[in-house]
């Protein structure tokens, strides 16, 4: 009997884990139900954009958020075009990149509208936290609050908010020519797209100022009788330190050219490395 009792409190225990995480589609009807609730019928209210960690990915929050309050035909809802334009025209947004309730309250007051709704969307381990907040322009005080701890976000729309981050290549070992080097450039980038790794790969020269993400390529090139024996790793760094480097790849060819070739094959095919990156990358 008390063996029984035990499975019950862990099938129940369970299933209220499972019932405290939701699906986003079903956290947004949550939250504009909630906030049917919560306020005055027909209250002229404006929705900014919800803050994540990409721009793509905040619009499709926003978006879809928005669709769902302005379906329940209770609020009067501001065109996204307008409250977007005037957002961007605050001088603390363009500075900041963040909405803060004071400047909320100062957008909404051009708009006209009496409440301002804005939040935001964030990694929480596997899932994702959302909280979604509704300022009161008059007194830029908060006057409602809805959120979720953990949210289920699909794996395409997961990928979307995972930013891009630029990454220098840079290479040791062997001197390379440019065209080499190149080669080898556009090889990473093939395996990192292929491997759906939202990292963009740029020789040193054109790497955006305080770019500190870098790949070093080693390839180490010694001639041996009629044929060229290589050894090749790749590693990812933040600065100087190593987040993550592959196996060694020991190959021979007949000429730099077939070796170069070989190395951006090895490269794209290095799946096990390319697949642990995003995950490496999501806990920088």
């Amino acid at each position: 009997m008390k063996h029984a009792i035990g499975l019950f409190f862990l099938f129940t225990a369970a299933a209220a884990f499972a019932q405290n995480t939701v699906t986003l589609d079903t956290a947004l009807d949550n939250c504009a139900a909630y906030l049917r609730n919560q306020l005055p019928r027909g209250a002229r209210a404006a929705i900014l954009k919800i803050e994540a960690r990409s721009d793509a990915f905040a619009e499709h929050v926003t978006d879809s958020l928005s669709a769902k309050i302005v379906g329940q035909n209770y609020l009067t809802v501001v065109e996204r075009g307008r409250a977007l334009r005037a957002l961007e025209a605050e001088q603390n947004y363009q500075m900041s990149g963040n909405v803060s309730d004071e400047t909320a309250a100062s957008v909404g007051k051009q708009l006209g509208a009496e409440l301002i709704i804005t939040g935001s969307i964030t990694p929480r381990g596997d899932n994702y936290a959302m909280n979604i907040r509704v300022i009161h322009v008059e007194t830029s005080r908060i006057q409602s609050q809805w959120s979720a701890d953990s949210v289920r976000v699909d794996p395409a729309l997961a990928r979307m908010d995972t930013p891009v981050i630029t990454a220098i290549v840079r290479f040791a070992g062997t001197a390379l020519e440019i065209n080499d080097q190149d080669a080898l450039i556009q090889d990473l980038q093939r395996a990192l797209e292929d491997n759906r790794v939202s990292m963009e790969v740029v020789p040193a020269d054109e790497a955006p100022s305080g770019t500190d993400y870098n790949f070093l390529i080693t390839l180490r090139v010694n001639s041996r009788a009629s044929t060229q024996s290589a050894d090749l790793t790749v590693a990812l760094r933040r600065g100087s330190r190593t987040l993550k480097q592959s196996d060694r790849h020991t190959f021979s060819e007949l000429n730099m050219e077939y070796v170069v070739r070989k190395g951006g094959d090895i490269i794209k095919k290095d799946k096990a490395f390319f697949q642990s990156l995003p995950g490496i990358l999501a806990n920088q």
